[in-house]
Protein backbone atom coordinates (compact mmCIF):
# COMPACT_ATOMS: atom_id res chain seq x y z
CA UNK A 1 0.00 0.00 0.00
CA UNK A 2 2.76 2.45 0.93
CA UNK A 3 4.66 1.62 -2.28
CA UNK A 4 1.56 2.38 -4.36
CA UNK A 5 1.08 5.64 -2.43
CA UNK A 6 4.63 6.70 -3.27
CA UNK A 7 3.90 5.89 -6.92
CA UNK A 8 0.68 7.91 -6.98
CA UNK A 9 0.27 11.36 -8.54
CA UNK A 10 0.59 12.91 -5.08
CA UNK A 11 4.32 12.12 -5.13
CA UNK A 12 5.04 12.94 -8.77
CA UNK A 13 8.02 15.19 -9.44
CA UNK A 14 5.71 17.14 -11.77
CA UNK A 15 3.54 19.74 -10.05
CA UNK A 16 -0.01 18.47 -10.39
CA UNK A 17 -1.45 21.98 -10.64
CA UNK A 18 0.55 22.35 -13.88
CA UNK A 19 -1.08 19.24 -15.37
CA UNK A 20 -4.03 21.47 -16.30
CA UNK A 21 -4.09 24.81 -18.10
CA UNK A 22 -3.16 27.36 -15.44
CA UNK A 23 -1.48 30.13 -17.46
CA UNK A 24 -3.16 33.26 -18.76
CA UNK A 25 -4.48 32.37 -22.22
CA UNK A 26 -5.84 35.85 -22.95
CA UNK A 27 -2.61 37.49 -24.08
CA UNK A 28 -1.68 38.09 -27.75
CA UNK A 29 -0.68 34.92 -29.55
CA UNK A 30 2.78 36.46 -30.10
CA UNK A 31 3.39 36.02 -26.35
CA UNK A 32 3.42 32.21 -26.53
CA UNK A 33 5.67 29.33 -27.47
CA UNK A 34 3.83 26.81 -29.68
CA UNK A 35 4.59 23.08 -29.84
CA UNK A 36 5.48 22.35 -33.46
CA UNK A 37 6.38 19.51 -35.85
CA UNK A 38 8.48 19.63 -39.03
CA UNK A 39 7.53 17.56 -42.11
CA UNK A 40 4.89 15.92 -39.95
CA UNK A 41 3.95 13.32 -42.55
CA UNK A 42 7.31 11.50 -42.49
CA UNK A 43 7.84 8.35 -40.45
CA UNK A 44 11.61 8.29 -40.92
CA UNK A 45 14.31 10.07 -42.88
CA UNK A 46 13.82 12.90 -45.37
CA UNK A 47 14.72 10.93 -48.48
CA UNK A 48 13.09 7.52 -48.83
CA UNK A 49 10.88 6.88 -45.79
CA UNK A 50 7.14 6.32 -45.58
CA UNK A 51 4.62 9.14 -45.39
CA UNK A 52 1.80 8.18 -43.03
CA UNK A 53 -1.43 9.76 -41.82
CA UNK A 54 -0.69 8.21 -38.42
CA UNK A 55 2.21 10.63 -38.02
CA UNK A 56 -0.28 13.52 -37.89
CA UNK A 57 -2.43 11.64 -35.42
CA UNK A 58 0.54 10.90 -33.15
CA UNK A 59 1.77 14.49 -33.24
CA UNK A 60 -1.64 16.04 -32.53
CA UNK A 61 -2.56 13.65 -29.73
CA UNK A 62 0.81 14.24 -28.06
CA UNK A 63 0.09 17.98 -27.84
CA UNK A 64 1.61 19.36 -31.05
CA UNK A 65 -0.24 22.49 -32.23
CA UNK A 66 1.55 23.21 -35.51
CA UNK A 67 1.84 20.57 -38.23
CA UNK A 68 3.30 20.80 -41.70
CA UNK A 69 1.91 19.73 -45.07
CA UNK A 70 3.98 19.66 -48.26
CA UNK A 71 1.40 19.72 -51.07
CA UNK A 72 2.18 18.70 -54.65
CA UNK A 73 0.07 18.19 -57.76
CA UNK A 74 -1.41 14.69 -57.91
CA UNK A 75 -3.46 12.89 -60.53
CA UNK A 76 -6.92 13.92 -59.31
CA UNK A 77 -6.09 15.89 -56.17
CA UNK A 78 -3.02 17.19 -54.32
CA UNK A 79 -0.70 14.70 -52.65
CA UNK A 80 1.47 15.11 -49.56
CA UNK A 81 5.10 14.01 -49.76
CA UNK A 82 8.68 15.24 -49.63
CA UNK A 83 9.37 16.59 -53.09
CA UNK A 84 12.31 15.46 -55.23
CA UNK A 85 12.78 12.40 -53.00
CA UNK A 86 11.65 8.79 -52.79
CA UNK A 87 9.18 9.17 -49.93
CA UNK A 88 5.71 7.69 -50.37
CA UNK A 89 2.67 9.89 -51.01
CA UNK A 90 -0.55 10.62 -49.13
CA UNK A 91 -3.77 12.08 -50.45
CA UNK A 92 -4.22 15.65 -49.25
CA UNK A 93 -7.84 14.87 -48.37
CA UNK A 94 -6.78 11.97 -46.10
CA UNK A 95 -4.36 14.21 -44.20
CA UNK A 96 -7.00 16.92 -43.75
CA UNK A 97 -9.55 14.33 -42.56
CA UNK A 98 -7.09 13.03 -39.95
CA UNK A 99 -6.31 16.53 -38.70
CA UNK A 100 -10.02 17.29 -38.46
CA UNK A 101 -10.66 14.14 -36.39
CA UNK A 102 -7.74 14.43 -33.98
CA UNK A 103 -6.90 18.15 -33.78
CA UNK A 104 -8.68 18.79 -30.50
CA UNK A 105 -8.68 15.45 -28.71
CA UNK A 106 -5.75 16.38 -26.46
CA UNK A 107 -6.05 20.18 -26.45
CA UNK A 108 -8.64 22.73 -27.52
CA UNK A 109 -5.93 25.26 -28.32
CA UNK A 110 -5.74 26.29 -32.00
CA UNK A 111 -3.93 24.15 -34.54
CA UNK A 112 -1.76 25.84 -37.15
CA UNK A 113 -1.33 24.07 -40.49
CA UNK A 114 1.86 25.19 -42.19
CA UNK A 115 1.34 24.55 -45.90
CA UNK A 116 4.34 24.33 -48.19
CA UNK A 117 2.58 24.75 -51.52
CA UNK A 118 3.97 23.32 -54.75
CA UNK A 119 0.62 22.94 -56.52
CA UNK A 120 -0.66 24.68 -59.60
CA UNK A 121 -3.76 26.89 -59.49
CA UNK A 122 -6.25 24.13 -60.29
CA UNK A 123 -5.21 21.92 -57.41
CA UNK A 124 -4.81 24.88 -55.05
CA UNK A 125 -8.53 25.47 -55.58
CA UNK A 126 -9.12 21.80 -54.72
CA UNK A 127 -7.02 22.20 -51.57
CA UNK A 128 -9.12 25.15 -50.45
CA UNK A 129 -12.37 23.30 -51.18
CA UNK A 130 -11.24 20.20 -49.27
CA UNK A 131 -10.28 22.27 -46.22
CA UNK A 132 -13.50 24.31 -46.25
CA UNK A 133 -15.69 21.23 -46.64
CA UNK A 134 -13.83 19.23 -43.99
CA UNK A 135 -13.02 21.81 -41.31
CA UNK A 136 -16.22 23.87 -41.78
CA UNK A 137 -16.72 26.20 -38.79
CA UNK A 138 -13.38 25.15 -37.28
CA UNK A 139 -11.53 27.02 -40.03
CA UNK A 140 -10.39 30.47 -38.90
CA UNK A 141 -10.92 32.86 -41.81
CA UNK A 142 -11.50 36.20 -40.08
CA UNK A 143 -10.00 38.88 -42.34
CA UNK A 144 -10.77 42.15 -40.52
CA UNK A 145 -8.51 41.77 -37.50
CA UNK A 146 -7.72 44.97 -35.61
CA UNK A 147 -5.67 43.48 -32.79
CA UNK A 148 -3.68 40.32 -32.25
CA UNK A 149 -5.99 37.50 -31.14
CA UNK A 150 -5.25 35.41 -28.08
CA UNK A 151 -5.39 31.61 -27.67
CA UNK A 152 -8.67 31.84 -25.75
CA UNK A 153 -10.25 33.57 -28.78
CA UNK A 154 -9.03 30.79 -31.06
CA UNK A 155 -9.99 27.70 -29.08
CA UNK A 156 -11.15 24.92 -31.39
CA UNK A 157 -9.97 26.79 -34.49
CA UNK A 158 -7.67 25.68 -37.31
CA UNK A 159 -5.37 28.36 -38.72
CA UNK A 160 -3.78 28.14 -42.16
CA UNK A 161 -0.21 29.42 -42.50
CA UNK A 162 0.78 30.35 -46.07
CA UNK A 163 1.61 33.23 -48.39
CA UNK A 164 -1.71 35.01 -48.95
CA UNK A 165 -1.01 37.00 -52.12
CA UNK A 166 -3.85 36.44 -54.57
CA UNK A 167 -3.34 35.36 -58.16
CA UNK A 168 -4.00 38.85 -59.47
CA UNK A 169 -0.87 40.31 -57.89
CA UNK A 170 1.09 37.22 -56.99
CA UNK A 171 3.44 36.89 -59.91
CA UNK A 172 6.15 39.17 -58.62
CA UNK A 173 5.59 39.91 -54.94
CA UNK A 174 4.84 36.38 -53.85
CA UNK A 175 7.40 34.56 -55.93
CA UNK A 176 10.21 35.30 -53.50
CA UNK A 177 8.10 34.12 -50.57
CA UNK A 178 7.32 30.86 -52.31
CA UNK A 179 10.98 30.34 -53.18
CA UNK A 180 12.03 30.96 -49.60
CA UNK A 181 9.33 28.67 -48.26
CA UNK A 182 10.29 25.98 -50.74
CA UNK A 183 13.92 26.17 -49.70
CA UNK A 184 13.10 24.84 -46.24
CA UNK A 185 14.35 21.49 -47.43
CA UNK A 186 17.50 20.66 -49.33
CA UNK A 187 15.89 19.12 -52.39
CA UNK A 188 12.89 21.46 -52.77
CA UNK A 189 15.13 24.09 -54.33
CA UNK A 190 17.19 21.72 -56.42
CA UNK A 191 17.21 21.60 -60.19
CA UNK A 192 17.17 17.81 -60.51
CA UNK A 193 13.91 15.91 -60.54
CA UNK A 194 13.32 12.32 -59.48
CA UNK A 195 9.65 12.26 -60.43
CA UNK A 196 8.85 15.11 -62.77
CA UNK A 197 5.34 13.86 -63.51
CA UNK A 198 4.24 14.81 -60.01
CA UNK A 199 6.20 18.03 -59.62
CA UNK A 200 4.71 21.35 -60.79
CA UNK A 201 6.70 24.00 -62.57
CA UNK A 202 8.06 26.97 -60.64
CA UNK A 203 5.77 29.19 -62.67
CA UNK A 204 2.67 27.49 -61.31
CA UNK A 205 3.98 27.41 -57.76
CA UNK A 206 4.63 31.16 -57.78
CA UNK A 207 0.92 31.93 -58.20
CA UNK A 208 -1.56 31.69 -55.35
CA UNK A 209 -5.26 31.19 -56.03
CA UNK A 210 -7.75 33.53 -54.41
CA UNK A 211 -9.56 30.51 -52.94
CA UNK A 212 -6.45 29.39 -51.05
CA UNK A 213 -5.35 32.92 -50.19
CA UNK A 214 -8.71 33.66 -48.54
CA UNK A 215 -8.03 30.96 -45.94
CA UNK A 216 -4.91 32.75 -44.67
CA UNK A 217 -5.39 35.37 -41.95
CA UNK A 218 -2.98 35.77 -39.03
CA UNK A 219 -0.19 33.49 -40.25
CA UNK A 220 0.82 35.14 -43.52
CA UNK A 221 4.24 33.83 -44.54
CA UNK A 222 6.57 36.78 -45.09
CA UNK A 223 10.14 37.07 -46.29
CA UNK A 224 12.61 38.31 -43.69
CA UNK A 225 14.97 41.11 -44.72
CA UNK A 226 16.12 42.68 -41.46
CA UNK A 227 14.82 43.53 -38.01
CA UNK A 228 14.43 47.18 -39.00
CA UNK A 229 12.46 46.20 -42.10
CA UNK A 230 10.19 43.93 -40.06
CA UNK A 231 9.58 46.66 -37.49
CA UNK A 232 8.24 48.99 -40.18
CA UNK A 233 6.56 46.53 -42.57
CA UNK A 234 5.36 43.52 -40.56
CA UNK A 235 2.74 43.00 -37.86
CA UNK A 236 1.21 40.24 -35.75
CA UNK A 237 -0.45 38.90 -38.90
CA UNK A 238 2.92 38.00 -40.42
CA UNK A 239 5.21 35.06 -39.74
CA UNK A 240 8.85 34.71 -40.82
CA UNK A 241 10.44 31.30 -41.31
CA UNK A 242 14.13 30.60 -40.65
CA UNK A 243 16.16 27.46 -41.00
CA UNK A 244 18.08 26.57 -37.84
CA UNK A 245 21.37 28.02 -39.11
CA UNK A 246 19.91 31.42 -39.98
CA UNK A 247 17.96 31.54 -36.73
CA UNK A 248 21.03 30.68 -34.64
CA UNK A 249 23.07 33.27 -36.53
CA UNK A 250 20.50 35.96 -35.69
CA UNK A 251 20.38 34.83 -32.05
CA UNK A 252 24.16 34.95 -31.77
CA UNK A 253 24.77 38.24 -33.60
CA UNK A 254 21.81 40.28 -32.33
CA UNK A 255 19.93 38.49 -29.57
CA UNK A 256 18.24 41.66 -28.34
CA UNK A 257 17.08 42.50 -31.86
CA UNK A 258 15.70 39.00 -32.35
CA UNK A 259 13.86 39.14 -29.03
CA UNK A 260 12.32 42.50 -29.89
CA UNK A 261 11.31 41.23 -33.35
CA UNK A 262 9.58 38.23 -31.77
CA UNK A 263 7.53 40.45 -29.48
CA UNK A 264 5.40 41.61 -32.41
CA UNK A 265 6.06 39.29 -35.38
CA UNK A 266 5.74 35.51 -35.32
CA UNK A 267 8.82 33.39 -36.06
CA UNK A 268 9.03 29.76 -37.12
CA UNK A 269 12.28 27.78 -37.23
CA UNK A 270 12.90 24.40 -38.83
CA UNK A 271 15.76 21.88 -39.19
CA UNK A 272 18.46 22.43 -41.77
CA UNK A 273 17.92 20.71 -45.11
CA UNK A 274 21.14 18.78 -44.55
CA UNK A 275 19.50 16.75 -41.77
CA UNK A 276 18.55 13.96 -44.16
CA UNK A 277 18.26 11.43 -41.33
CA UNK A 278 15.65 13.63 -39.61
CA UNK A 279 17.94 14.51 -36.72
CA UNK A 280 17.08 17.51 -34.57
CA UNK A 281 18.70 20.71 -33.34
CA UNK A 282 18.73 22.16 -29.83
CA UNK A 283 15.54 24.23 -29.42
CA UNK A 284 16.67 26.12 -26.32
CA UNK A 285 18.72 28.94 -27.93
CA UNK A 286 15.74 29.77 -30.14
CA UNK A 287 13.25 29.72 -27.27
CA UNK A 288 15.63 32.06 -25.47
CA UNK A 289 15.40 34.39 -28.48
CA UNK A 290 11.61 34.31 -28.21
CA UNK A 291 10.93 32.22 -31.35
CA UNK A 292 7.33 31.07 -31.21
CA UNK A 293 7.30 27.96 -33.41
CA UNK A 294 10.46 25.86 -33.09
CA UNK A 295 9.69 22.91 -35.37
CA UNK A 296 11.31 19.54 -34.71
CA UNK A 297 11.27 16.13 -36.40
CA UNK A 298 8.79 14.37 -34.15
CA UNK A 299 9.64 10.94 -35.57
CA UNK A 300 13.18 11.00 -34.18
CA UNK A 301 13.64 10.19 -30.47
CA UNK A 302 16.52 12.36 -29.31
CA UNK A 303 17.52 14.75 -26.57
CA UNK A 304 16.00 17.77 -28.38
CA UNK A 305 12.66 15.96 -28.58
CA UNK A 306 12.83 15.02 -24.89
CA UNK A 307 13.58 18.65 -24.06
CA UNK A 308 10.62 19.69 -26.20
CA UNK A 309 8.39 17.18 -24.43
CA UNK A 310 9.60 18.34 -21.02
CA UNK A 311 8.96 21.94 -22.04
CA UNK A 312 5.43 21.46 -23.35
CA UNK A 313 4.23 19.02 -20.69
CA UNK A 314 3.63 22.24 -18.81
CA UNK A 315 0.30 24.10 -18.85
CA UNK A 316 -1.78 20.96 -19.27
CA UNK A 317 0.14 19.81 -22.36
CA UNK A 318 -2.09 22.19 -24.31
CA UNK A 319 0.69 23.10 -26.76
CA UNK A 320 0.82 26.81 -25.86
CA UNK A 321 3.21 28.18 -23.23
CA UNK A 322 3.34 31.78 -22.08
CA UNK A 323 6.80 33.20 -22.66
CA UNK A 324 8.86 34.47 -19.72
CA UNK A 325 8.05 38.06 -18.92
CA UNK A 326 11.30 39.49 -20.29
CA UNK A 327 10.43 38.03 -23.71
CA UNK A 328 7.08 39.82 -23.66
CA UNK A 329 8.19 43.27 -22.51
CA UNK A 330 9.93 46.06 -24.40
CA UNK A 331 13.69 45.67 -24.51
CA UNK A 332 14.24 48.76 -22.35
CA UNK A 333 12.42 47.02 -19.50
CA UNK A 334 14.07 43.67 -19.98
CA UNK A 335 16.79 43.82 -17.35
CA UNK A 336 14.51 45.31 -14.70
CA UNK A 337 11.95 42.58 -15.27
CA UNK A 338 14.43 39.74 -15.38
CA UNK A 339 14.82 38.09 -12.01
CA UNK A 340 18.00 36.41 -10.88
CA UNK A 341 17.33 33.38 -8.77
CA UNK A 342 19.39 30.85 -6.92
CA UNK A 343 17.92 27.39 -6.78
CA UNK A 344 19.37 24.84 -4.43
CA UNK A 345 18.45 21.34 -5.44
CA UNK A 346 19.28 18.72 -2.85
CA UNK A 347 18.57 15.55 -4.73
CA UNK A 348 18.86 12.36 -2.78
CA UNK A 349 18.18 9.28 -4.81
CA UNK A 350 16.61 6.78 -2.46
CA UNK A 351 16.86 3.58 -4.48
CA UNK A 352 15.31 1.68 -7.29
CA UNK A 353 13.08 -1.23 -6.71
CA UNK A 354 14.92 -4.34 -7.93
CA UNK A 355 13.04 -5.96 -10.79
CA UNK A 356 13.18 -9.06 -12.93
CA UNK A 357 13.96 -6.80 -15.86
CA UNK A 358 17.05 -5.53 -14.07
CA UNK A 359 18.23 -9.11 -13.61
CA UNK A 360 18.09 -9.59 -17.36
CA UNK A 361 20.84 -7.00 -17.75
CA UNK A 362 22.65 -7.81 -14.48
CA UNK A 363 26.05 -8.07 -16.16
CA UNK A 364 25.93 -4.41 -17.12
CA UNK A 365 26.46 -1.44 -14.84
CA UNK A 366 24.45 1.74 -15.13
CA UNK A 367 25.98 5.08 -15.95
CA UNK A 368 23.85 8.00 -14.84
CA UNK A 369 24.13 11.52 -16.19
CA UNK A 370 22.25 14.43 -14.68
CA UNK A 371 22.31 17.74 -16.52
CA UNK A 372 20.73 21.11 -15.95
CA UNK A 373 20.65 23.02 -19.21
CA UNK A 374 19.96 26.73 -19.54
CA UNK A 375 20.52 29.44 -22.11
CA UNK A 376 21.98 32.61 -20.59
CA UNK A 377 22.29 35.66 -22.87
CA UNK A 378 24.25 34.63 -25.97
CA UNK A 379 25.80 31.59 -24.31
CA UNK A 380 24.67 27.99 -24.46
CA UNK A 381 25.47 26.50 -21.08
CA UNK A 382 25.45 23.06 -19.52
CA UNK A 383 25.60 24.10 -15.90
CA UNK A 384 26.11 20.80 -14.13
CA UNK A 385 26.77 17.20 -15.06
CA UNK A 386 27.15 14.29 -12.70
CA UNK A 387 28.23 10.84 -13.83
CA UNK A 388 28.15 7.85 -11.54
CA UNK A 389 28.57 4.13 -12.09
CA UNK A 390 26.04 2.13 -10.14
CA UNK A 391 25.51 -1.21 -8.49
CA UNK A 392 23.82 -3.33 -11.12
CA UNK A 393 21.05 -4.67 -8.81
CA UNK A 394 20.32 -1.91 -6.34
CA UNK A 395 21.55 1.40 -7.75
CA UNK A 396 21.51 4.21 -5.19
CA UNK A 397 22.74 7.78 -5.21
CA UNK A 398 23.42 10.29 -2.49
CA UNK A 399 24.64 13.58 -3.86
CA UNK A 400 23.76 17.26 -3.74
CA UNK A 401 23.63 19.83 -6.50
CA UNK A 402 23.78 23.59 -6.23
CA UNK A 403 23.43 25.88 -9.21
CA UNK A 404 22.30 29.38 -10.06
CA UNK A 405 19.56 29.84 -12.65
CA UNK A 406 19.00 33.11 -14.47
CA UNK A 407 15.71 32.16 -16.12
CA UNK A 408 13.92 29.18 -14.50
CA UNK A 409 11.22 29.10 -17.20
CA UNK A 410 13.88 28.24 -19.78
CA UNK A 411 15.99 25.87 -17.67
CA UNK A 412 15.54 22.12 -18.04
CA UNK A 413 16.28 19.25 -15.68
CA UNK A 414 17.61 16.28 -17.68
CA UNK A 415 18.04 12.77 -16.31
CA UNK A 416 19.60 10.03 -18.43
CA UNK A 417 20.45 6.40 -17.67
CA UNK A 418 22.89 4.46 -19.82
CA UNK A 419 24.08 0.89 -20.09
CA UNK A 420 27.75 1.33 -19.28
CA UNK A 421 30.12 -0.24 -21.79
CA UNK A 422 33.83 -0.76 -21.16
CA UNK A 423 34.33 -0.96 -24.90
CA UNK A 424 32.27 1.06 -27.31
CA UNK A 425 29.61 3.68 -26.79
CA UNK A 426 27.32 3.66 -23.75
CA UNK A 427 23.71 2.83 -24.65
CA UNK A 428 20.95 5.21 -23.59
CA UNK A 429 18.09 3.28 -21.95
CA UNK A 430 16.19 6.04 -20.16
CA UNK A 431 15.66 9.76 -20.47
CA UNK A 432 13.45 12.29 -18.69
CA UNK A 433 13.24 16.07 -18.82
CA UNK A 434 11.23 18.67 -16.94
CA UNK A 435 11.22 22.45 -16.63
CA UNK A 436 12.62 23.56 -13.29
CA UNK A 437 9.48 25.60 -12.66
CA UNK A 438 7.46 22.37 -12.81
CA UNK A 439 9.46 20.46 -10.21
CA UNK A 440 7.56 19.72 -7.01
CA UNK A 441 9.22 19.86 -3.62
CA UNK A 442 9.68 17.04 -1.14
CA UNK A 443 9.69 13.33 -1.87
CA UNK A 444 8.93 12.79 -5.52
CA UNK A 445 9.29 10.29 -8.33
CA UNK A 446 9.55 10.45 -12.07
CA UNK A 447 9.04 7.82 -14.73
CA UNK A 448 11.94 6.42 -16.69
CA UNK A 449 11.08 5.25 -20.17
CA UNK A 450 13.39 2.28 -20.48
CA UNK A 451 13.81 0.22 -23.59
CA UNK A 452 13.11 -2.99 -21.63
CA UNK A 453 11.16 -1.83 -18.60
CA UNK A 454 9.36 1.04 -16.93
CA UNK A 455 10.28 1.98 -13.38
CA UNK A 456 10.36 5.00 -11.13
CA UNK A 457 13.21 6.94 -9.57
CA UNK A 458 12.64 8.58 -6.19
CA UNK A 459 14.18 11.88 -5.16
CA UNK A 460 14.07 14.36 -2.32
CA UNK A 461 13.93 17.94 -3.63
CA UNK A 462 14.15 21.31 -1.92
CA UNK A 463 14.27 24.76 -3.50
CA UNK A 464 15.50 28.03 -2.10
CA UNK A 465 14.56 31.13 -4.05
CA UNK A 466 16.62 34.25 -3.48
CA UNK A 467 16.45 37.62 -5.19
CA UNK A 468 19.97 38.90 -5.74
Amino acid sequence: GFYHLLNSEHFSIFKQEHANIYQDMCQPITNYFINSSHNTYLEGDQFNSYSKVECYINALTSGCRCVEIDAWDGVNEPVVCHGFAYTTKLLFSDVIAAINSYAFQTSKCPVIISIENHCGIEQQIKMAKIMRNTFKEKLYTEQLIEKCPCPSDLMGKIIIKKCNKKLSNAKNSCKKNIAKEASEDMFDDSEFDFNSANVPSKGNASKISAELSDLVTICQSTSFTSFNHSASHHSFQNICSFDENKALELAQTDLNGFIKHNMTVMSRTYPSGTRLKSSNYDPMPLWMAGCHIVSLNYQTPSQPMYINKGMFNDNGNCGFLLKPQFLRKEQSERQSERQTEELKQQIKEQSERQTEELKQIKDQLKLVKLEVAEQIEEQSTRIEMIEQKLDRFNPTWNFKMKFQIMCPELAMFLFEVYDYENLGKDVLVAQYSIRLTNIARGMAYFFRNFVHFYKNVFLHITKIKRKL
